[in-house]
């Protein structure tokens, strides 16, 4: 579960998500400053290639493939705003996670989440 801590500059998230992360070392605080935007990007025939080819999801196919041209149309805005791009079109599952980890520890804040 994630749980997003929210109110006014000053109010005390940061000392809240400390503490709370003292009472309970399982759970891990970031900043969600850091995060970044990744975007596995693929062209439109590949993509209805994989919703069709994947066993695993059946149930939400239909689903899935009526979406396609909502993503399509969505493209030109998404691209802009990821910091990082990442065609999947012709790349295994491995070299996309590779651009992904590359990217990641190329970021000054590697090792609490973001992406530059």
């Amino acid at each position: 579960m994630i749980t997003w801590l929210h109110g006014a500059f000053g109010v005390g998230r940061s000392s809240v998500a400390a503490e709370l992360a003292r009472r309970r070392p399982d759970l891990v605080p970031y900043d969600p400053e850091l995060v970044g935007h990744v975007l596995l990007d693929v062209a439109e025939d590949e993509l209805r290639r994989r919703i069709v080819d994947d066993a695993a999801e059946t149930g939400a196919r239909e689903w899935r493939l009526d979406r396609v041209a909502a993503y399509a149309r969505a493209r030109s805005s998404l691209v802009p705003l990821a910091d990082l791009v990442v065609d999947t079109t012709a790349l295994p599952v491995a070299q996309v996670a590779d651009r992904v980890l590359t990217a990641v520890g190329e970021h000054p804040a590697s090792g609490r989440g973001g992406v530059p």
